[in-house]
């Protein structure tokens, strides 16, 4: 099947044409070696069906040092040769991109141009005549708009030619290293650009875009904008995603873990068997299912953001903070990235150019609050803030936020001093979000979300379900009982944890932060198992009712819409005697002493420590060092900023006591942190400085 490669700069609407060209014949994974998105699509050009390869959005193919988007994308243009190239080119950005034009060309690959957004020129203030560029560029230039779906068959009909030609060589110029430039063809730059400003006309109106940006970034308005943005952003995810909780909890739990265990019962199943089907496969599947409202309307949420061009403002509004802090605004992206996953985030910071940066922003990176995490405030705010949690949840994000930048502004201040360079950011134009690439791009990361975390929390329930049911004497009892092998370890480990909250009865949190350190996600499988009443015991011998399907069904649906009037605040939430259980109605909030103290857990999950994929990501990017360093310092300061905040709650029950432990706490921490930054100066500094990032 012949190959056409997708080429364009970030924002020019190449998601939009991918999405558009391939409909639904599309495959998701990442380039090898690197945690960058690959998407494959198929689609027909004439007769013949054709696979087209989405790259990674690059302005250019001669940074120096190359992004790892740019090295991407470059390596398969050398390495792949593709059947053709179909460049993706913004008109309203047409100068600025056009600098790609003979830098494809000169590959000697066929390439066609979509000059994409051309129904978007009159709202940027702009006039086109093409009449020149045509004739420098030949038949391989169309006019397009991927919103509209407009000038697709003369596209396709130039996909087509191009397919059929014979490709010309490739220049040479005797360098294969990368930061050099791709070799030209006769077509020069300066002809390109000149026939460019020749074709652009301004007709002087101000631009929806400036309209906007002249409140949204207005010095003494942006940073509370980009506040209220990212509040509204996790507020609608919460609230909106919240409404479908209780129909998965519902109907799952019905159908799958009753029903498993009433046709297992009826078999005359063992018990072990029915732990392990019932409480833990069933489980475990409902378990998955309800974190999909609240992530789906993250990345929906985020997505939207995305398309809409506000996204890079925002890394813009922070740039005065992040200088600040000794990080380029650039590096905000990457922490961005770090709210879906940390070890994508981890990857991106390769695309910094000053080590002291990137290795900042891989220390930090850990403290945004990846979707993993989400799922664990979900499960617990459910319990403990069940009318506020949006409110907790945001709280939780903003406190990792200034978590990293205070970090940062640490390592500046002790090891790395002031950042100088520059920063260079991008502004592309606000434009209304397109709804299919909304859905299409927050679908497959929610796919690609739960098919990840389902295994680990899977496997982690199943685990559990089976370990919690051993008791000490070796008998057979209900999973989370208080007298098993695994209580037995949690509640050694628990006083460890009493100053910040988590009780002594409370060992199952400390199981759930323990298997947190292998993934994030399977806290919730975790604190679910073990939170099992102890009055739900095994008994094969018992009869087990048959459950209401059709009845549990209904509920499901009655807790939508009930769920969605509490919303909007027309009904009160059900409490936990309804007829329809909430989520909330669980055993966990029986075991934390109020809701601040759950609140304490949840930061304390929040900065611990990331999970082992992150960790292995952190080692290859910047050392076993600046791992260890990393790894103590998060430990340290999550358990002092944790203690300190349940401490805070007792200060008039017991000043002495919680005003001596802010004291001593703070001076262990200096101290901690004088120790390891006296060491890395020592040890790994310079280990450091040469990593090769490549």
């Amino acid at each position: 099947m012949k190959q056409i490669a997708l080429v364009g700069s970030p924002n020019c609407g190449k998601t939009t044409l991918f999405n558009v060209l391939t409909k639904s014949n599309q495959r998701t994974g990442n380039w090898a070696g690197v945690t960058v998105e690959q998407k494959i699509g198929e689609f027909k050009v004439g007769a013949e069906r054709v696979e087209l390869i989405d790259l990674p959005g690059v302005h250019m193919l001669t940074d120096c040092p190359l992004s790892i988007d740019a090295k991407v994308t470059n390596d398969y243009l050398k390495n792949a040769q593709p059947d053709a190239i179909l460049l993706v080119i913004d008109a309203t950005q047409l100068r600025r991109q056009a600098e790609l034009i003979p830098q494809l060309l000169a590959t000697g690959r066929p390439v066609v141009i979509a000059l994409n957004m051309m129904d978007a020129l009159a709202d940027h203030g702009l006039e086109l005549d093409l009449t020149e560029l045509k004739l420098l560029l030949g038949e391989r230039l169309v006019e397009v708009s991927a919103a509209k779906q407009t000038g697709l068959k003369a596209l396709e009909k130039t996909l087509e030619l191009a397919l059929t030609s014979t490709p010309a060589p490739a220049t040479e110029d005797g360098d294969d290293c990368a930061c050099q430039p791709l070799p030209r063809n006769e077509l020069s730059l300066e002809g390109l650009i000149s026939a460019v400003d020749k074709a652009t006309t301004f007709t002087g109106e101000p631009t929806l875009t400036e309209r906007i940006d002249r409140w949204l970034l207005h010095p003494a308005l942006a940073i509370p904008s980009f506040l209220f943005v990212m509040y509204l952003l996790f507020m609608v995810s919460v609230q909106f995603g919240a409404v479908f909780i209780d129909f998965f909890d519902i109907w799952l739990g019905s159908w799958i873990v009753e029903g498993l265990r009433w046709v297992l019962a009826g078999f005359g199943s063992p018990a072990w068997l029915i732990a392990f089907m019932a409480d833990g496969v069933g489980a475990g599947l409902q378990l998955i299912a309800t974190f999909i409202p609240v992530i789906g309307a993250l990345y929906l949420c985020m997505s939207w953001l995305e398309d809409s061009g506000y996204l890079a403002r925002a890394a813009f509004v922070i740039d005065g903070v992040m200088s600040r802090i000794g990080l380029p605004g650039q590096a905000f992206i990457p922490l961005i990235v770090g709210f879906g996953c940390n070890v994508p985030s981890v990857m991106a910071a390769r695309s910094l150019s000053s080590t002291s940066a990137r290795l900042t922003t891989i220390f930090i990176a850990p403290f945004m609050s990846c979707s993993a995490r989400l799922s664990v405030y979900v499960f617990v705010g459910s319990a403990f803030f069940p009318e506020q949690a949006g409110l907790a949840i945001f709280s939780l994000y903003l406190l990792g936020i200034l978590v990293a930048v205070g970090s940062a502004w640490l390592l500046r201040k002790t090891l790395f001093g002031r950042y100088h360079e520059p920063s260079i950011l991008e502004m592309p134009s606000y434009r209304r979000p397109v709804w299919r690439n909304v859905f299409t791009q927050a679908g497959h990361r929610l796919h690609s979300f739960m098919l990840r975390a389902g295994k680990r929390i899977m496997l982690v329930v199943i685990v559990l379900s089976c370990l919690g049911a051993v008791k000490t004497d070796g008998s057979w009892g209900a999973p989370g009982s208080s007298d098993s092998a695994l209580a037995w370890i949690g509640k050694k480990l628990t006083p460890a944890l009493t100053p910040m909250g988590i009780g002594e009865d409370n060992w199952q949190a400390t199981l759930g932060l323990f298997s947190g350190l292998f993934a994030k996600e399977v806290m919730v499988g975790t604190i679910q198992t073990l939170y099992t009443r102890e009055d739900a015991d095994v008994n094969a011998d018992a009869e087990v009712p048959m459950p209401d399907f059709i009845g549990d069904l209904g509920a499901a649906f009655t807790s939508v819409a009930d769920n969605t009037k509490a919303m909007f605040g027309l009904e009160p939430v059900p409490d936990a005697d309804a007829d329809v259980p909430l989520i909330a109605d669980n055993p966990i909030g029986n075991l934390f002493p109020s809701a601040w103290a759950a609140f304490c857990f949840l930061a304390f999950v929040l900065l611990y420590a990331p999970c082992v994929a992150t960790l292995g990501a952190m080692q290859r990017e910047a050392g076993s060092g600046w791992l260890r360093f990393s790894l103590i310092w998060s430990l340290m300061l999550s358990y002092w900023i944790a203690s300190n905040l349940w401490q805070l709650s007792l200060i008039l029950q017991q000043p002495l006591y919680s005003s001596l432990w802010f004291i001593g706490s703070t001076l262990v921490l200096a101290l901690v942190y004088w120790l390891i930054v006296k060491r890395v100066r020592e040890k790994h500094l310079g280990e450091i400085n040469v990593i090769n990032i490549a």
